[in-house]
């Protein structure tokens, strides 16, 4: 879009009044303290994962097909818990901080892809509606970390 077109578009308008209006209100609220240096750098470490995953649920829902996965959090939490205990028993941190980082990468990548076959392999095994197979699976992510 062009810098004209951005001022056309009401959708866009409302987001951005939106979003000027919660800062307004958040740094009145906290008395400045929103806007400091401090939540500021805080919020600037913690937004990018959030900011990944909702683009590996954007790719699900853009694609078309029906398909919204919702288990994508889910899943994205039991993998790093499942890495967090295994690793441990495998490389040391202290040793090693690049493999230690490499094998936790593998071991998460391997169980978003083994969460991601199991429920392409059910939806369509058992024809089952993608929101509704991803979203038992959601629920069941956080009962299977205590496992």
């Amino acid at each position: 879009m062009k810098g004209s077109k951005w001022l056309a578009d009401r959708q866009f308008n409302f987001l951005i009044g939106v979003n000027v209006l919660v800062v307004i209100i958040a740094t009145w609220l906290s008395h400045g303290q929103f806007v400091d240096i401090d939540n500021l750098q805080s919020m600037g470490g913690q937004l990018p994962e959030l900011g990944l995953l909702a683009l590996g649920i954007m790719l699900s829902i853009v694609s078309g097909n029906g398909g919204i996965d919702l288990s994508g959090v889910g899943l994205a939490n039991l993998s790093g818990m499942v890495a967090a205990m295994l690793l441990p028993h495998m490389v040391s941190g202290d040793d090693s901080p690049a493999l230690y980082t490499a094998v936790f990468v593998c071991i998460v990548v391997v169980m978003g892809a083994i969460g991601g076959l199991l429920n392409g392999v059910v939806i369509a095994k058992l024809r089952l509606t993608p929101i509704l197979c991803t979203l038992a699976r959601s629920c069941c992510s956080p009962a299977l970390r205590w496992c």
